[in-house]
């Protein structure tokens, strides 16, 4: 059976719908898991921001909490 022009073209509308549905199931996906993500950094600076003690912003721009010694700003990670 030889297939027509016909059905050659109705093939690859089908095959491109097909991969346009994808990229767009890809796309939303890296949209949502963008908005996870700023919502977690938003939750986790809330709860450094509530919790007692000074915060700084680190290198990356991120807050962190630090104690401050005398002239210094030490990370509170870095127990002496």
């Amino acid at each position: 059976m030889k297939s027509t022009s016909l059905l050659l073209r109705l093939r690859s509308i089908w095959i491109m719908s097909s991969w346009l549905r994808h990229e767009g199931l890809a796309a939303a996906a890296m949209v949502v898991r963008r908005r996870e993500k700023h919502l977690q950094r938003l939750e986790y600076e809330q709860k450094l921001e509530s919790e007692a003690g000074e915060v700084g912003v680190d290198a990356q721009g991120r807050l962190r909490r630090v104690r401050v010694m005398d002239d210094y700003i030490i990370p509170a990670e870095c127990g002496l």
